[in-house]
């Protein structure tokens, strides 16, 4: 999903089909529906993050064997944010401090994960969890009714608050999962049920949309990079100063869409659970490798915009998306097939 809400901003017609939707296309249409759907995209991938984690983490390891595990996370936590910055500088140029603060999703989705393994080993577990959660969502309503604006925190690109509470929640649930099996998953879907029905009686909105900063050398991103690099050194690039709209999830978000999100979970669970026909396999395989695809996509989309080879019309953004998943698909299998041990 977060494939599609990307690969049709590169789309040629995109600013004037977002404008002028009643003259779009049946595949335009079907594009910019993800677009509308992108916050609940961005928090199930941290919910799904969180879930994953707590899996992974033997309960029979010795300290010395978590504390392996942890640091074996820190250095993928830590590549994962650098990827981060590296996407961020390649779109907006030189940022400070948006670059290395607020650098993005995969950025947002590294801290919550090391925070998560942290309160998993060290924190209570459940219970930090819980304090963590509450604490988050109680800073992110009071950045929000002060109107205080941190980057890093509720603004920019990536605005730690209150997603990383999405990938608290995901670590909360798998580790009940793994306790109680399906039950921990009913139980949740339940609790979340009544949690969201109060949150859906406020009219709280569901999104801020902030403004930055930000300066800008050149309209193409590449000139961009090489003047606010040149910058850097001398004085000959001028730049000028632009507001940048990012829009950031409410303290309320977590609170309301918790409940579809999970019952997106467990239909997936249910699915995937025991996957042997071969399109499940694929959808599983997937799924498995989210992150490596992620990147991959992105990596694809950047050098696209770069060369300016992009769709023109919905329909071949479709087939973009097929070629990109279809290709990640290989790529997944081939490093299943040179190191068996990663399946």
């Amino acid at each position: 999903m977060m494939m599609a809400a990307h690969s049709v901003r590169i789309q040629e017609n995109y600013t004037s089909v977002v404008a002028q939707r009643q003259l779009a296309t049946v595949f335009d249409h079907f594009l910019l529906f993800f677009i509308d759907i992108e916050p609940i995209i961005s928090a199930t991938f941290l919910f799904i993050a969180g879930f994953s984690l707590t899996l992974s983490l033997k309960p029979s390891l010795d300290n010395a064997a978590q504390r392996q595990w942890y640091n074996g996370l820190f250095k993928r936590a830590a590549a994962l944010y650098g990827v981060a910055i590296v996407f961020f500088i390649a779109e907006y140029g030189l940022q400070w401090p948006d670059m290395l603060v607020s650098a993005g999703v995969l950025g947002i989705i590294a801290t919550s994960l090391l925070v998560s393994a942290a309160l998993l080993l060290y924190g209570g577990k459940d219970k930090g969890l819980i304090i963590a959660t509450c604490i988050c969502l109680a800073a992110t309503y009071f950045l929000e009714t002060n109107n205080i604006q941190i980057p890093g925190l509720n603004t920019g690109s990536g605005g730690m608050l209150p997603l990383v509470v999405m990938g608290f929640l995901g670590t909360l649930l798998g580790l009940n999962y793994k306790r109680y099996q399906d039950n921990a998953l009913f139980g949740g879907l339940l609790i979340a049920g009544i949690i969201a029905v109060f949150g859906f009686v406020t009219q709280y909105p569901n999104t801020f949309v902030y403004k930055s900063y930000f300066t800008f050398y050149a309209s193409q991103p590449l000139d961009n990079l090489y003047q606010s690099l040149l910058a850097l050194f001398s004085d000959e690039a001028v730049g000028r100063q632009r507001l940048v709209g990012f829009w950031n999830h409410s303290s309320i978000y977590p609170l309301r869409f918790t409940v579809l999100i999970l019952f997106g979970l467990i239909l997936s669970v249910k699915l995937f659970k025991n996957a042997s026909q071969p399109a499940l396999k694929f959808l599983n395989a997937l799924g498995s490798y989210g992150l490596t695809i992620y990147v991959y996509h992105l990596m694809v989309l950047a050098l696209l915009e770069v060369t300016g080879i992009k769709p023109q019309t919905g329909w071949q953004t479709l087939l973009l998306i097929l070629a990109l998943i279809l290709s990640g698909y290989a790529i997944i299998r081939n490093r299943i097939r040179l190191d068996p041990d990663t399946n």
